[in-house]
Order: structure tokens, then C-alpha cells, then sequence
């Protein structure tokens, strides 16, 4: 499962709209936990679904500020315990099926006497539960005296939050990436970072999940960083095989990319040339697609992990300045990406769609590695499909009529013309299913005058 927590200091801005749909595309997250969202429920219940997020829970802000949402995918079975304005808990049953466990989303009160009260009563979420439990979200507050950078050390209001952690035998998830979460913004000789953001768990959460990972990513639209678990750790994916992208036919320079792979294929045999035109062809248009086509998703990606660099060394104004460039960057290549995003959103849809990330046994358990999804396909179609081996006759001419003429026989074993050919083609749907050598149909029709 992996689970995302933002603080986004609010939804109204496009600019961290922008975000959310770019971090939801990139990590996948299965449960969204969302901060300081400061807009009301009816604005963010099309948020939520244009995400694919259609089960929630939604503490509304008072006035502009706070907002608080833990909100999950149809396929995650979650139970809600409670829901205050500062903390959202529910019980996890699907991630294993034969143990739940609770899951509580934290969005830390800030005043001091606030937060004595809170972390004085926060035992009592897991009174009623024996069992595995996670807390993950904005803390607003400090464990260890390193998580805090500049400005004046915090005392009774952290000692509180502590004291609960420790006595509850709560241990905090290692994290990669960033080392703190939160900037004030104030230039390099007023600035104060701290790591606000991260994730505890008792030791029945991590006999679950003992591989379980935490990221911290750069701060983009907002002064938190964006935090991912995952409760499997990195998982290695097998390489998707190739798919010829509709996209690719409104750029113009798709058309030398697919004349210069497809002479390379020459042969004198016909069938040879055809199958080492398309080698190539899918050759050329991944490498074109990865370095040309698709470079403005590098050049983001790339100007990212810029700013994380920046972000963690941060420590005079010249790297001040360089942070304001960086995010400056990044927005400008944003805007300059969205013209074609609506035709990468509707392929990422299409693939979504096809793909399958979990099923469910006959017994009530779930499933999510690939082999065994594979495996179980294989055992099912072998069982519906196969048959024992029948012994047949050598002699079959008695078993069946002629009913084919010569003159009908002559005309199958006919080759087609040139124009049949290019008739079958254009009557075939340009958006179906690809077949094995990952073409579709729109690709030989808009190429035709180089393939034909």
C-alpha cells in the first residue's frame, strides 16, 4: 500500500492543483492524506474524484485555514473509527486480510495549549484496538533536537508529543530524501527548517510490514514536503512492452523517425524486411519519444531533483536564490506541459484501466504480486482451455465433404493486391487493441505512405 501525506497550504491555488494531479500520477498512492486544504467540501469532492479518490473523510476548514482529508481508493477496504480536527483514524482490512490494522492521520494542533491536550488524550485511539497502528502526517511538532534548524529550541509544547510517542512504544519510520520537511521561506539568515512531516508506528505495524519505506520530496507549491510510504518497500516492476502512442502522430517530426527506422529494415525477403522495419521502427520512436518527445517530463524531473539537492544544502542566499529559480522553473515547464496533457491523461487512463494491481482469491484473500497474478491467469485459462490429448486417424479424407471448389481454392491461396491490402487496413478501427508487435491500426494509417 502506499500512502501519501501534504501539507498543501491550500487547494484554491492551480498551482498546487497542478501538483496533487502530478504526485498522484507519479507515485500512485493508494490512501491520499491531505492538509490545510482551506476550501470547502463541495470544491473538493471533484478534486478527489478527478484524481480517482471517491471514498473519504473531511474535516471542513474554520474560516481560510485548516481543512483536513484521509481519503482512499475503491480497491482499499477502510473502516472510519473517529474524525476530529486533528486526527482521522480508520481500520485497514485489506492490506493484509487476516490482519487489520488502524491508520490514523495527524494534522498536529499548533497552539501550546492545544497541543498538551491533544498529546495528553492520544492514548486513548488505541485503547479499543489491539493491533498493528501507523500515524502519518503533519505532526507539527519535533522528536529530536536535530530535526530542528535555526530559530529557538521547542520544549513543554514538544516534551508533550514525546512523552506520548514514547510511552505508547510508537518508533518513527526512517525516511530517505529530504531531512527536514518544513521552511519558513524567509531568506538563508531568518530561515528555519524542521522535520514536521513523518510517520510512527508501534512493532506490530512493522512485523506487518518490515520492508516498509518513507521518502520526503521537495517542497514545490507549498512550505511542507510531500511524504510517501510504501508498506512493501521499493517493489521492482516488469518493463512494459511496447505500445505505439496516438500523441505521436501530431508531432511532425514522428514522420522522419519512422521513415529513417523503417529503411533500415530492407531485406529481399518480404516477411523478413517487414519484421526488421518494425524492430527498428519501435527502436527509433522509444528512443525519440525518451529524448525529444517526452523531454519536457525529464527537464521537470530533472529541475526537482535540483531543487531537493538545493533544499538540503541549503545554507546563504545565493542557494536562497537559487531555490526561487529552481521553483520558478519548474511552474514554467508545468504551464508548458499542459497543452499536451490532456492526450497523455487520456493514455495514462487507458492504461489504468487495462491494468491490474490486485484480485481476490476464492478463499477472501488478496493478491498483488504480478507472478502470482500472472500465475493464477495461467492456472485459470490452462484449466478452462486444456484438454488431454485425443488420438486422431492419419486418414481424414472420409471426415469431411469437399465443399471448396478449385477455382475458390486458387483464390485463397491468392496473394492480396496492393489495394486490398490498404482497404483491410483503413476499414480497421485506429484506436483497437495493438497486436503483438505493439502497433495499432492509427499507426499504419497515418504512416502509410512509408510502410504501404
Amino acid at each position: 500500500m502506499i500512502i501519501l501525506a501534504w501539507n498543501c497550504r491550500g487547494l484554491g491555488k492551480p498551482s498546487a492543483i497542478r501538483d496533487l494531479i502530478a504526485l498522484v500520477r507519479d507515485h500512485k498512492p493508494d490512501v491520499l492524506i491531505l492538509m490545510e486544504t482551506k476550501i470547502v467540501e463541495p470544491v473538493l469532492v471533484p478534486r478527489l474524484r478527478r484524481i480517482s479518490f471517491r471514498n473519504y473523510l473531511y474535516v471542513p476548514p474554520v474560516g481560510l485555514s485548516s481543512g483536513f482529508c484521509l481519503a482512499w481508493r475503491d480497491h482499499v477496504d477502510m473502516e472510519p473509527v473517529s474524525i476530529s480536527k486533528n486526527l482521522i483514524s480508520c481500520l485497514v482490512f485489506s492490506n493484509p486480510v487476516s490482519s487489520p490494522w488502524l491508520l490514523s492521520a495527524i494534522y498536529g494542533p499548533v497552539r501550546s495549549l492545544e497541543k498538551r491536550i491533544f498529546w495528553d488524550n492520544f492514548h486513548k485511539e488505541v485503547e479499543r484496538f489491539n493491533g498493528g497502528w501507523l500515524v502519518i502526517g503533519d505532526f507539527n511538532g519535533v522528536l529530536y533536537r536535530e530535526d530542528m534548524h535555526g530559530g529557538r529550541e521547542e520544549t513543554s509544547s514538544s516534551s508533550h508529543m514525546i512523552n506520548a510517542v514514547d510511552n505508547l512504544g510508537l518508533v518513527e519510520l526512517p525516511s530517505q530524501g529530504l531531512k527536514y520537511s518544513w521552511s519558513n521561506g524567509r531568506g538563508a539568515s531568518r530561515e528555519i527548517k524542521a522535520k514536521l512531516d513523518r510517520g510512527i508506528a508501534n512493532s506490530d505495524w512493522w512485523n506487518l510490514f518490515p520492508n516498509a519505506d518513507m521518502k520526503v520530496l521537495p517542497q514545490v507549491s507549498s512550505d511542507h514536503s510531500l511524504v510517501v510510504l510504501n508498506s512493501e518497500g521499493c517493489l521492482s516492476f516488469a518493463r512494459r512492452p511496447f505500445r505505439f502512442e496516438a500523441i505521436w502522430t501530431r508531432d511532425r517530426r514522428s514522420h522522419w523517425v519512422v521513415e529513417h527506422a523503417w529503411a533500415k529494415g530492407f531485406h529481399p525477403n518480404p516477411s523478413t524486411r517487414l519484421r526488421r522495419s518494425l524492430y527498428h521502427t519501435r527502436r527509433g520512436l522509444s528512443f525519440w519519444n525518451k529524448h525529444q518527445f517526452g523531454k519536457v517530463q525529464l527537464q521537470i524531473k530533472a529541475t526537482k531533483q535540483a531543487l531537493a539537492d538545493c533544499q538540503a544544502s541549503r545554507d546563504d542566499m545565493v542557494s536562497w536564490e537559487r531555490e526561487k529559480d529552481l521553483k520558478c522553473q519548474i511552474d514554467e515547464l508545468h504551464r508548458r506541459d499542459r497543452c499536451s496533457r490532456f492526450f497523455f491523461m487520456t493514455t495514462m487512463i487507458r492504461r489504468k484501466s487495462n491494468r491490474i494491481d490486485c484480485l481476490k482469491l476464492e478463499n477472501g484473500e488478496w493478491i498483488y504480486s504480478r507472478n502470482q497474478i500472472g500465475n493464477l491467469f495461467s492456472a485459470r485459462f490452462e484449466s478452462v482451455f486444456g484438454s488431454p490429448l485425443q488420438p486422431l486417424s492419419c486418414n481424414l479424407s472420409n471426415v469431411v465433404d469437399p465443399v471448396i471448389t478449385e477455382e475458390d481454392n486458387a483464390d485463397l491461396l491468392r496473394i492480396p493486391t496492393w489495394e486490398e491490402v490498404r482497404n483491410v487496413v483503413f476499414s480497421m478501427g485506429a484506436f483497437k487493441a495493438p497486436g503483438p508487435d505493439g502497433m495499432s491500426a492509427i499507426f499504419y494509417k497515418h504512416y502509410w505512405n512509408i510502410v504501404g
